[in-house]
């Protein structure tokens, strides 16, 4: 993934583990600690989506990043549904 500066704060990010990128997810907004827990990729995709389209925002994926990982948290988009000015 390439690092995208376009990341707004509300932008719904879909999180998922590093080790079974087509397991367990989280989704949450980007700047907020709440996330919610998805069992696969497909389910969180679908409720990111809909959160987005609803607040027209952005939908985001990374993978969580861990102590350990030695480079930068970066950020793919995977859905654009800001407005546009």
């Amino acid at each position: 993934m390439t690092p995208d500066f376009d990341l707004h704060a509300g932008d719904i990010v879909i999180c998922l583990e590093r080790l079974a990128p087509s397991g367990r997810c989280s989704v949450g907004a980007f700047g907020e600690v709440s996330r919610t827990a998805a069992a696969t990729y497909a389910e969180a995709l679908r409720h990111a989506k809909r959160l987005a389209v609803g607040q027209c925002v952005d939908v985001w994926m990374t993978y969580r990043v861990r102590w350990a990982d030695t480079g930068p948290q970066t950020f793919r988009r995977l859905a654009s549904h800001r407005l546009q000015p």
